[in-house]
């Protein structure tokens, strides 16, 4: 059980670390693939409602 924990540890720290720096994911999408600003803000939150909606099945 101690491998479950910690890959629920590990996917809460992702969406932590990308919440605490997502303006500069979005700007370097931006830069990155020439989207405009509100398709990569759009492509992040994506990722980060599909990463809680994993957790919250996980947890059922």
């Amino acid at each position: 059980m101690k491998t479950f924990e910690s890959r629920f540890e590990k996917v809460h720290a992702l969406i932590a670390a990308i919440r605490a720096n997502r303006h500069e994911l979005v700007d370097v999408a931006v830069q990155d693939t020439g989207f405009t600003f509100r398709e990569c803000n759009m492509e992040v939150d994506g990722i980060l409602l599909c990463l809680q909606k994993h957790t919250c099945c996980i947890l059922k």
